[in-house]
């Protein structure tokens, strides 16, 4: 795995079925669905008045802020989910187009009580997007969601974005969605990973045996949690 502070979770997607993920890795679905012609019509600035709707503008934490996803992202997720490091553990075999990214860029204005799902770029002091922070499976009734967390190039790990996205995504997910806990799936050998979640204050819950198919072989699953209230 690339980054170490990546964990698996099921990432932000339109419909559920455009994106999954795997020990922290983004990619998209082959069954992904066509979008409504209306949707892709949308103005940038209604695109983007929509998207921050209900949230502050800037979410800040320590070195970094966390913001939502803008049609000037596409660059960004089309080297994120083309990385073919990334496919090594997201069973990923074929590229993905441009064209599908911006569907979906445009997709991701929706509600997180409608998708279920969120994600926000992850900006470091100077306003650079080091990675994504997604927050999915989310259960407006039981108060709780999954965490998936991505800084992309090796020159922006060790610098404490990851610890500081988290730690901004935590005070999101309590202070304003009013979620009770969060939660990662962790492949018991990513150490790194581990650690940062412990660090944020997650606790592991749960271990799931051979859960993971890799090219060497099957890996175990951790679960850790954290309540927020």
């Amino acid at each position: 795995m690339i980054g170490h502070f990546l964990l698996s979770s099921q990432p932000l997607c339109l419909n559920e079925t455009v994106l999954l993920c795997r020990n922290g890795f983004f990619f998209i679905r082959p069954d992904y669905l066509h979008l409504n012609h209306t949707i892709r019509k949308m103005s940038r600035k209604k695109w983007y008045n929509k998207k921050i709707s209900g949230m502050n503008k800037s979410l800040k934490y320590g070195k970094v802020s966390l913001r939502p996803l803008e049609p000037n992202d596409l660059d960004l997720l089309y080297a994120w989910e083309n990385n073919m490091e990334i496919w090594a553990v997201s069973n990923t075999k074929t590229p993905f187009s441009k064209h599908v990214l911006a569907q979906y860029l445009v997709e991701s204005v929706q509600d997180i009580y409608t998708t279920k799902q969120l994600r926000l770029v992850i900006q470091d002091e100077k306003g650079k997007a080091a990675g994504a922070v997604d927050l999915f499976d989310f259960e407006p009734y039981h108060l709780r969601a999954g965490v998936g967390i991505l800084i992309h190039n090796t020159n922006d790990r060790q610098h404490g974005y990851a610890g500081d996205a988290l730690q901004a995504l935590c005070i999101y997910a309590f202070e304003v969605l009013g979620l009770k806990q969060l939660y990662a799936n962790i492949a018991a050998d990513n150490i790194a990973s581990i650690r940062l979640f412990t660090k944020a204050g997650f606790k592991q819950t749960g271990h799931k045996k051979d859960w993971l198919k890799t090219m060497q072989g099957w890996k175990d699953e951790l679960l850790f949690q954290k309540i927020l209230s």
